[in-house]
């Protein structure tokens, strides 16, 4: 992993390089930026110790499963996109292991979803809350995928008959307004094993249910592990993972 220096640096020469691109450079670096993670700092860690006022807030979820290749037949598949169990998930394990208890969970999601292809700016979460730390949470991708896992000289087997895997990504921020700071960003994508389309869809898309509670427990897992900077472990000696909501 980057240090949060080295991507910043990286970033600035990639732009120094596309300067002559002008507009397409912002979108570029937004694009690239989204898809990093960045640590929390030692003095952040500190910071939260002292158990800051936090919003949480999350971004309008996908209202369906989308889809690819044959599996685009059965467009607008039912699929609850797994964000706000995440969210939950998180919040829970925020209070439970690091402390934070004063934690206001904004429960309808905000803003529309123009404003999400990159997450909503500093800019705009000033207007509306003002102060203090936000974290907020997105989906990203929430579709049944011909891209599994794969290398990428593999592509060339592919087809629109591929079997496709169940994919999910959610990104996870910590946002200082005060001082106008992102000061943690982690990613989590998750794959399933490929099946095809009919397994998918059959008994009322149940598989498509199963999976997704696996996509759930893997995305909550990683997020909070590198929001802790380490793994959680049971005294069982297996990784921590979280009841849903009830």
């Amino acid at each position: 992993m980057y240090t949060r220096y080295g991507r910043v640096g990286f970033l600035m020469l990639l732009m120094s390089f596309l300067g002559p691109l002008n507009g397409c450079v912002g979108e570029l670096y937004q694009s690239i930026k989204a898809d990093l993670d960045f640590e929390l700092e030692p003095q952040v860690h500190e910071r939260l110790k002292t158990n800051p006022e936090v919003v949480a807030i999350h971004y309008a979820p996908e209202p369906s499963l989308s889809t690819e290749g044959d599996a685009s037949g059965y467009d607008l598949l039912p699929g609850d996109d797994p964000l706000l169990e995440i969210k939950h998930r998180f919040l829970t394990a925020l209070r439970e292991h690091a402390g934070l208890t004063k934690v206001q969970a904004v429960p309808a999601p905000r803003f529309h979803r123009s404003e999400m292809l990159r997450g909503v700016s500093m800019r705009e979460l000033l207007r509306v809350y003002g102060q203090g730390l936000v974290l907020d949470f997105q989906t990203r991708v929430w579709t049944l995928s011909l891209y599994g896992d794969e290398k990428w000289w593999e592509l060339t087997a592919w087809s629109n008959s591929t079997p496709p895997v169940l994919a999910y990504m959610v990104r996870a921020r910590l946002l200082d307004l005060d001082g106008k700071q992102l000061l943690w960003q982690a990613n989590c994508s998750a794959k399933t094993e490929r099946h095809r389309v009919e397994e998918w869809t059959a008994n009322q898309n149940q598989l498509v249910k199963d999976k997704r509670d696996e996509l759930v427990s893997r995305c909550t897992q990683a997020l909070i592990e590198k929001f802790l900077g380490g793994p959680l472990i049971t005294s069982h000696g297996s990784s921590l993972l979280y009841a849903s909501p009830q």
